[in-house]
């Protein structure tokens, strides 16, 4: 009752909020509400706050995209939860299996993608709840970027967006949710930061992502390729395990070789487009070495590179941060002790056939 209450009065006060009176409690309600469909929630919450969104400063952006996080991680506790509730009874065993075939086809499209179903687990409550968490973090995966551009990427909205695309990667392991989605726009402009928290995050959550495509590989053997595997890229959307991996592996790639490798603009065959695909404008070429975005020279780490330098290097030598690209080893560790372990996590777990100097 306390949630239709809150969905009715949602649905008639957003649209002619002003978006600052009494934000904090209005927010709040926002992440208690269970919608039946995305089509509801889109019509009576996600369409007027989009709204307040583009009109508003970074801090009223920055809520909205904490707020809807708040909300879908509510919402995969809840699908957790049932779902454990339906493994545990002995009279529907084979209800797991029914329920990811019902969110398979909400998800391709093939019986449209707003089934109904009630609240008390059924396949179509869960397909419905699956079809919602995926079509908003399309729908975030598109609205936070162009926000990001307005506010020429705000340290805030990229924080509130790594929280996002932390929950996103945890779907599937975490959460039981058969689910894996890669908001690919969300996670090149992330990469192209200054900062190097950001980067260090993101690469804790590519981690995260490559251990749900693992798991998905072995589990899709003995489920029939009952999982599902989504990737947002730049015009379409994969729905298929095998193309969502390939999907991951090119993203992957393309963060090692832009971070470690120095490899950024190297011609590889790839089944997926390289975030790196594109031609340099005239004035660029030449100019742009294939090492420019990595942890030694890249903008995010200049800082980091010479404050390493300095305590490498004898006073008063003539140092440059391409000189750290033969004691990469040892750059990591030093990274570690400024407490980003995150980048020697990514390059221990990918790339295994290398001499560790230490």
């Amino acid at each position: 009752l306390f949630r239709s209450v809150v969905y009715g009065f949602l649905g008639n006060f957003l649209s002619t909020w002003d978006g600052q009176n009494y934000a904090p409690l209005i927010f709040s309600l926002i992440t208690c509400v269970k919608p039946s469909s995305y089509t509801e929630l889109h019509s009576s919450i996600l369409e007027p706050l989009k709204k307040i969104f583009f009109a508003f400063d970074v801090y009223t952006k920055t809520m909205c995209i904490s707020a809807l996080t708040k909300l879908m991680r509510n919402l995969a506790l809840e699908e957790k939860s049932g779902s454990l509730f339906q493994t545990g009874r002995t009279s529907e065993l084979d209800q797991p299996e029914l329920r990811l075939e019902s969110s398979r086809t909400s998800l391709c499209g093939e019986d449209g993608v707003d089934q109904q179903g009630s609240s008390n687990g059924e396949p179509g409550h869960e397909a419905s709840t699956l079809d919602v968490l995926y079509r908003m973090i399309l729908l975030l995966d598109v609205i936070i970027v162009i926000g990001m551009r307005m506010e020429d990427d705000h340290y805030l909205l990229q924080i509130s967006s790594l929280e996002l695309l932390q929950l996103v990667a945890e779907m599937y392991m975490k959460y039981n949710i058969p689910l894996i989605c890669l908001p690919m726009r969300l996670i090149h402009r992330l990469l192209l930061s200054d900062c190097p928290a950001t980067l260090s995050r993101i690469c804790g959550i590519i981690n995260i992502f490559r251990d749900a495509f693992v798991s998905l590989k072995s589990n899709t053997k003995k489920s029939h390729m009952l999982f599902i595997s989504c990737a947002t890229i730049s015009n379409h959307q994969v729905v298929s395990a095998f193309k969502g991996t390939d999907t991951f592996n090119t993203l992957l790639l393309d963060v090692l070789g832009m971070f470690w490798q120095g490899r950024m603009f190297t011609d590889r065959k790839r089944k997926s487009d390289s975030l790196f695909s594109f031609r340099l404008p005239s004035h660029l070429e030449g100019k742009l070495k294939n090492n420019s975005l990595s942890i030694y020279m890249g903008p995010a780490f200049i800082g980091l590179a010479y404050r390493f330098l300095k305590e490498t290097q004898r006073e008063g030598k003539r140092v440059h941060p391409v000189q750290i690209e033969e004691v990469k080893e040892i750059y990591l560790q030093f990274l570690v002790r400024e407490n980003f372990p995150e980048f020697m996590q990514l390059v221990n777990k990918n790339i295994t056939c290398r001499k560790i100097r230490n």
